[in-house]
């Protein structure tokens, strides 16, 4: 075997590892159940998934290039953006939000963002977004039964089934 003949085959095998390589990214990011996206450093979206168009209720192509500010309660918006800039400098951050959806509906979601680097620079941030507005209120509903608990006259305990008491007002 001459050397053009063992380049052309190393080079053929790097590409079809690199090929590979590209399509467990696309598959773990195109069929994740999670919203999954990603934003240049001036916090515009260059890619999403299915998840990110439900949760927002935009289509993919109204997305990307749009700020994910956007997407955001004005009450939280400072602290995100603050988020956001501690990703773009190599942080990486979890958090609670508020998500403003198309028409306006909001829907709470836990947000974690990380640094993408490439060759040793940050070139940008991921987003994974997981929607958590029933386990809001779920746990809304128990608060305010706890509280009205709370205000009873009567004394009240609940107990499991084997009599260890759970909760007392």
């Amino acid at each position: 075997m001459n050397d053009r003949t063992e380049y052309h085959l190393r080079y053929e095998n790097a590409l079809t590892r690199l090929a590979a390589s590209e399509q467990h990214y696309r598959s773990l990011f195109d069929h994740n159940f999670d919203a999954v996206y990603s934003l240049d450093l001036d916090g515009a979206f260059t890619t999403v998934n299915q998840a990110v168009e439900a949760m927002s209720g935009y289509t993919r192509d109204e997305l990307i290039g749009m700020p994910f500010t956007r997407h955001i309660d004005p009450q939280h918006h400072e602290a995100r953006l603050g988020n956001f800039r501690r990703a773009a400098a190599g942080e990486a951050v979890n958090y609670d939000t508020v998500v403003v959806r198309k028409n306006g509906e909001t829907r709470h979601a836990n947000v974690t963002n990380l640094p993408i680097i490439v060759n040793g620079r940050i070139v940008g941030v991921y987003g994974i977004a997981r929607g958590n507005t029933e386990a809001r209120r779920r746990e809304e509903a128990l608060a305010q039964h706890a509280a009205l608990l709370d205000k009873a006259q009567d004394a009240i305990m609940v107990h499991s089934l084997d009599h260890h008491v759970l909760f007392w007002n």
